[in-house]
């Protein structure tokens, strides 16, 4: 069963702290309002899962120790701290839980949502991509040779409906809609592709 967000995950399974630690982030608690990925230079990941929390049926405390349990199993599991809580929040109907990752992979895993970031320098035949990319500055088309050429960039492969932010400008996408120079939305219809330096 794929998770949409461990938030998503508990409410949908009714069951039913407000604000927990805070520390250095790059998504900020009061400026998210859907579920956003960070990505830094070195592939680590913060999530920001948001979901609605207007049941009266829903308990913050179910809710704050649903979370603790789910990352503590995990981390049990693998045998590292390769995800870390760093808030919790529930303010306005909403409840807002922020992660951190150690990489791609630990967010397939623990998620259940296809995400790889890869460089150029590690893109392998394994990887099918696209024959064409988007240039993010301008519209128009570049070929798929041209851009594997280039060193230095970075590629977020992401299969679900996410609000993508990359440390660096977005060169290159396919299936996204450029929010920003560094911000992107997919759309879970196709499996979007945010090239980045």
């Amino acid at each position: 069963m794929k998770k949409k967000c461990i938030l998503g995950f508990f409410l949908a399974m009714c069951l039913s702290f407000v604000s927990g630690c805070s520390s250095k982030s790059h998504l900020k608690m009061s400026e998210v309002s859907e579920d956003t990925v960070y990505i830094n230079q070195s592939g680590k990941i913060e999530l920001l899962c948001v979901e609605s929390f207007d049941k009266e049926y829903y308990q913050k405390d179910e809710l704050k120790t649903f979370v603790e349990e789910t990352v503590d199993t995990y981390k049990a599991q693998t045998q590292d701290k390769s995800v870390e809580l760093v808030d919790f929040q529930v303010e306005e109907d909403n409840a807002k839980v922020l992660l951190t990752m150690e990489n791609a992979q630990v967010y397939t895993d623990f998620q259940g949502e296809h995400m790889q970031v890869i460089s150029s320098e590690e893109m392998g035949e394994n990887i099918v991509l696209p024959e064409n990319f988007i240039v993010s500055e301008d519209g128009s088309t570049i070929e798929k040779e041209k851009v594997l050429q280039e060193s230095g960039l970075k590629f977020v492969i992401v299969e679900e409906s996410l609000n993508v932010i990359v440390e660096g400008t977005i060169k290159y996408y396919t299936d996204a809609i450029i929010t920003g120079s560094n911000q992107a939305q997919t759309t879970g219809e196709n499996v979007s592709i945010i090239v980045f330096q």
